[in-house]
């Protein structure tokens, strides 16, 4: 939908106040570039719809009085379906989580599915909130897979079997508000950009590692996501011939070679007191457990040369479980990638870990919400006016 100058002076003068939790006027005036006029203007505007609070300090001049983002105007639901453990936020208008619950995946009983699971994890959350329940607007999922541009249909889930489900829709029959869905690495990515937008490099590569393998493209301060909504999903790359079965149903994916459980796994088979990724973490000093990772460095950067060499990023951002190992991983990768690339761009190419940890795609996931939710507030006050 095509958002008029008003319209996006409002939402850039709530970012700036969401980043800067008490800035004034005239500060948003200076950092933004824009008039102060404008600024009253707008604020006058953000007051009347509830989504701004002021300090009340009788001796400031009002240009000077601290603004907030009014945290009570709604609330918004985040779920992660990416990982071993199902997240669930809840967050404000400022994206402040408010309330949290974590589900281990589990075996599912053959009567039970997918979409029922899910249900169970947003009535749990929504009964946390007791009669809060009611500034509930909307429930953002992050999922791991292929979906629609429009942001209702999951058409491929390896994990869920989900094919050409309309789960938005579902999700708005049964609750009645309003619902998206994302792919979990767009809405790592998109939680990056909200909260560290100084620390994005206008040109930047996430990569995620956890039980499964995926990325996403940030070129020039824009989230790529390609024809069909996969642009930046390197799990599914062919790395090696006749290697593991993957989900997708080829052999030898970077996913099924180098996903967490893999890398359990291949870890198992040394030593057999590995059980679970935490024993990965507490043995990563022990050389063959480096030796795996090396590995995973040397697939990453062969994979990596040709993407980083075309669209020249100044960032590689890693995102999931893999991240602590990063002591140990990211020299590995840097020495790698800067071996096979122009002296120029290999030298100045930074990798580091996210700065959000596990709750990125979850809060990413209820960004969704918390913007179209300001947006319709927005529009229907303008709708009013006029």
């Amino acid at each position: 939908m095509r958002r008029n100058a008003q319209e996006l002076t409002l939402l850039q003068i709530l970012d700036c106040i969401r980043l800067n939790d008490g800035t004034s006027r005239v500060a948003i005036a200076r950092t933004l570039g824009i008039s102060r006029a404008t600024v009253t203007e707008s604020v006058r505007t953000l007051l009347s719809l509830g989504l701004v609070n002021e300090d009340v300090d009788l001796g400031r001049s009002p240009r000077n009085v601290r603004l907030h983002i009014n945290p009570t105007s709604a609330l918004s639901l985040g779920i992660d379906l990416s990982g071993s453990t199902l997240k669930a936020l809840v967050v404000d208008r400022s994206l402040s989580v408010q309330a949290r619950l974590e589900f281990p995946q589990q075996s599912r009983p053959d009567h039970r599915t997918p979409e029922d699971i899910l249900f169970d994890v947003i009535d749990a959350l929504l009964t946390t909130l007791g009669p809060a329940k009611e500034l509930v607007e909307g429930i953002g999922i992050a999922i791991p897979g292929l979906l629609s541009t429009d942001g209702e249909t999951v058409i491929y889930a390896a994990p869920y079997d989900w094919h050409n489900v309309a789960l938005s829709q579902l999700i708005r029959t049964r609750y009645g508000i309003a619902a998206s869905i994302v792919n979990d690495t767009h809405a790592m990515l998109l939680a990056e950009q909200l909260f560290f937008p100084q620390q994005l490099a206008p040109s930047s590569l996430l990569l995620f590692v956890g039980e499964g393998i995926g990325g996403k493209i940030f070129i020039n301060g824009q989230i790529i996501t390609g024809a069909h909504g996969f642009g930046g999903e390197w799990g599914h790359i062919v790395v090696k011939t006749e290697g593991a079965a993957c989900q997708c149903g080829k052999k030898g994916c970077m996913e099924s070679e180098f996903a967490i459980p893999r890398i359990v796994q291949k870890c198992q088979r040394i030593d057999r007191s590995i059980l679970t990724w935490s024993d990965v973490v507490r043995t990563k000093d022990q050389s063959f457990v480096q030796e795996i990772l090396f590995d995973l460095a040397d697939t990453t950067s062969r994979l990596l040369v040709g993407v980083v060499t075309f669209l020249d990023p100044q960032k590689i951002i890693l995102q999931g479980p893999i991240t602590e190992v990063s002591d140990v991983l990211i020299p590995a990768l840097t020495s790698r990638l800067a071996a096979q690339m122009l002296s120029q761009t290999g030298q100045t190419l930074q990798i580091t870990t996210s700065a959000l940890g596990s709750d990125a795609a979850a809060i990413g996931a209820a960004a969704t919400i918390v913007a179209a939710g300001l947006m319709r507030n927005i529009q229907n006050a303008r709708k009013v006016e006029v």
